[in-house]
């Protein structure tokens, strides 16, 4: 679990009463820390519509960029957003390997 769990500001989709997606920036508007969209929503504009939220909210905050990291299922994703790749990363989790990648959004 993150340590900063408490102080992320999170959003949720909500459809016909339903939390089907959320997603988190940390603190100071820097990081996108999660996004989820369940299933059953996924290619129906859940995703889109959170990271249309998420930038808003970072831009208010007089932030130019933000950055993610992405998971391989993610990546294109994040790229159909206007995210690039910085660099390729591999994190440990309860040993095992997981291989994705560093991404910024510079807003114009």
């Amino acid at each position: 679990m993150r340590e900063n769990f408490a102080t992320e500001q999170r959003y949720v989709a909500v459809v016909k009463g339903q939390v089907v997606g959320f997603i988190n920036l940390s603190p100071d508007g820097k990081m996108l820390q999660a996004l989820y969209v369940r299933q059953k929503y996924i290619g129906r504009g859940v995703g889109s519509a959170l990271m249309k939220k998420a930038e808003q909210v970072i831009r208010r905050l007089g932030r130019k960029s933000m950055t993610v990291t992405s998971s391989l299922t993610a990546r294109a994703f994040y790229e159909k957003q206007g995210f690039k790749v910085i660099k390729s990363v591999t994190d440990l989790i309860r040993g095992v390997e997981i291989k994705g990648w560093k991404m910024r959004k510079v807003f114009i």
